[in-house]
């Protein structure tokens, strides 16, 4: 008997199931296009001032996701031009809601991670596919910070 999980990018089968695929295809957006759009934490990278009502709108226009159908406004959306459109249509710098995001959206730096995988502590396999998939959503959003400046 086989399970199968459909035809999923590494990305999705590490959020969903805890799981990667061996030898993966790089997560470059190059190669796999919007499946490798870093995601952010939207909702903690935007200002304050931003109002829910706002935020539900520009679900309603498909600028950004919910987390169910009818439910609220999912706090993890991908970066790309829809956020840059919705950023735009909340009057909200998109460069600065990105270096938010970069800045304070994970628990360790670039360095951090990079020394965790050279070998500066002892990871178990889930833990270094996990370092590696932060690692790697951390340089995405830094080339798009970059893109958008």
């Amino acid at each position: 008997m086989r399970l199968t999980y459909g035809a999923k990018p590494n990305r999705q089968l590490l959020m969903q199931f805890g799981f990667v695929l061996p030898d993966p295809l790089p997560m470059r957006r190059e190669v796999l296009g919007d499946d490798a759009a870093p995601m952010v934490d939207l909702l903690a990278a935007l200002p304050p001032d931003v109002d829910a009502a706002s935020l539900d709108a520009l679900c309603d226009d498909g600028l950004l996701f919910r987390t169910r159908e009818g439910g609220p406004v999912s706090p993890t959306q991908p970066v790309g031009s829809h956020l840059q459109r919705a950023c735009f249509a909340l009057k909200v710098s998109y460069p600065d809601v990105l270096r938010r995001a970069l800045d304070d959206g994970f628990s360790t730096s670039a360095a951090d991670d990079e020394e965790l995988l050279s070998g500066g502590e002892e990871l178990t396999p889930r833990q270094r596919t996990a370092v590696q998939y932060r690692l790697t959503q951390k340089q995405l959003l830094a080339e798009e910070l970059a893109r958008s400046e």
